[in-house]
């Protein structure tokens, strides 16, 4: 969706959704971990755009980091010098511990990251949400993402015997439904999970689930939030 989810809060109402501000407030989080205090920020134009940066920075505030300059691109054309300048007007004597580049294609992630670097923003890393990675393993279109760290569900970048078996058997048994559109249905089966829940005792404020969209907890007002893994474009 393209406008801010509202929230209805209903006794036995839950509201489930592959929501952008869950991969924003993940990355916030990880790059607070990481001692990361000093963020710059490129975005989309329009609603999208704004959702996730609010996102970002609220979240990113809470672990005591700011975003010290941002700016905005036109995700319909290929050339974002303008925005880029922009935003790297000060760097690096603004002394930025990062970027947070938001991309609603892996495409425009592509041409961001290789702007960035025509203008010497190599040493600047660069973290994003899943929307830059298209789910499958492509070195030769995704080489200019070399070294981009983002967040990602368990099911698509996940490790592991479990997923991969998992993973294996959803492609035997529903072809090239399962493998190209992993994502929703990740969703599909942590739904139905839910669900089960649901019958059976129903859900409670803070439980955890390992979902295969990510770490599953609901929050008081029934929304269900998710908790992303993360990765690296590596190779």
């Amino acid at each position: 969706a393209s406008t801010a989810r509202s929230t209805i809060t209903e006794p036995g109402f839950y509201q489930f959704a592959l929501a952008p501000e869950d991969d924003v407030r993940t990355v916030a989080r990880h790059a607070a971990d990481e001692g990361h205090e000093r963020a710059l920020a490129l975005v989309p134009e329009g609603d999208w755009g704004s959702r996730v940066f609010d996102a970002f920075r609220e979240r990113f505030s809470v672990g005591g980091g700011r975003v010290i300059d941002y700016a905005t691109y036109n995700s319909d054309q290929h050339d974002h010098r303008g925005p880029i300048q922009s935003v790297l007007s000060g760097y690096p004597g603004n002394e930025a511990d990062f970027i947070f580049v938001a991309a609603a294609q892996p495409v425009q992630a592509r041409l961001i990251r290789s702007q960035l670097r025509f203008y010497r923003a190599t040493g600047l890393p660069m973290l994003s949400t899943s929307h830059i990675y298209s789910g499958s393993p492509d070195p030769d279109e995704d080489i200019d993402l070399n070294g981009v760290e983002f967040v990602d569900m368990p099911w698509v970048v996940g490790n592991g015997d479990f997923l991969a078996s998992r993973r294996a058997e959803a492609e035997q048994r529903y072809g090239s439904t399962a493998k190209h559109y992993k994502r929703l249905f990740a969703m599909g089966m942590d739904a139905w999970k839910l669900t089960d829940r649901i019958a059976e005792q129903g859900l409670r404020p803070d439980d955890l689930f390992e979902g295969m969209s990510g770490v599953l907890k609901v929050n008081p007002d029934g929304t269900i939030r998710r908790y992303l893994a993360w990765a690296v474009f590596r190779d």
